[in-house]
């Protein structure tokens, strides 16, 4: 699958291509500028659970959506946790390939380093939630508990 892709829920495949015309739309309806894709701060601010993003997606995605006979309510009805973050990775992208081909390589390893640090974080958070000091704390915490409601 193509870094600018991602399949919704439902098995639809959905590809972002940004032109001249829908970052100028993006721009006006949303604020949003693809350039800030080179800006790391702004980087990260979208895929940290930027719910905003949806909106972003939705509207790049009107057209692929019309001749599907689609809106964008029915789009995010199958979008979960897993989905939103790989279209979220997907728009990302998209952006990405609006820039001209020689700055392309040099983004893409770095949305892509970034998107690698969000996964070890996650597996980092999931190791220290899953070890036996959480436990031992959480014990801890619960017996206090207890002995404090008698």
């Amino acid at each position: 699958m193509e870094l600018n892709t991602f399949k919704d829920s439902a098995g639809n495949l959905w590809t972002f291509r940004i032109t001249a015309k829908s970052a100028l739309d993006l721009k006006s309806n949303f604020g949003f500028d693809v350039r800030d894709i080179e800006n790391p701060e702004k980087l990260s601010g979208l895929v940290d659970g930027n719910l905003e993003i949806l909106d972003l997606i939705a509207f790049t995605l009107q057209g692929q959506l019309s001749a599907r006979g689609m809106d964008a309510n029915q789009l995010l009805e199958n979008m979960t946790g897993d989905e939103v973050a790989e279209a979220c990775w997907a728009f990302i992208h998209g952006c990405i390939f609006f820039f001209p081909s020689h700055t392309r390589k040099a983004m893409t390893a770095w949305a892509s380093r970034v998107q690698m640090i969000q996964s070890r974080s996650g597996l980092l958070m999931e190791e220290r939630i899953l070890s036996p000091e959480m436990d031992a704390m959480l014990d801890n915490l619960m017996s206090k508990g207890a002995g404090s409601q008698k």
